[in-house]
């Protein structure tokens, strides 16, 4: 028999129920919106890299030929190329989300 008025009690308090819906919905705009400044970081950084190169100098241009000397190591165009990519998906999704506010 506890099952029954368990039943009831949930439909005595809709509003408890609603506002855990609600309280989700708001909680996962949250994390989009956290993700997305993430994102948005990581673009600006991307865009921006060639000041960061800059500012570190020959340090920077040391770290690049140790690289180069490792076998297997990747170019630095094919990461270039795989963030660009990543970025225009990241903007696709962005977009995409934005559309699914508007009423």
């Amino acid at each position: 028999m506890s099952g029954p008025a368990r039943k009831e009690e949930g439909l005595s308090r809709p509003v408890p129920v609603e506002q855990n819906v609600v309280d989700a919905v708001e909680s996962r705009s949250d994390l989009v919106a956290a993700e997305l400044e993430k994102i948005k970081r990581f673009n600006f950084l991307l865009e921006n890299h060639h000041l960061l190169r800059n500012q570190t100098g020959s340090v920077r241009q040391e770290a690049v030929a140790a690289d180069e000397e490792t076998p297997g190591a990747v170019s630095e165009r094919c990461v270039a190329e795989a963030l660009q990519r990543t970025s225009r998906t990241i903007r696709d999704i962005d977009a995409l989300i934005s559309d699914c506010k508007e009423p």
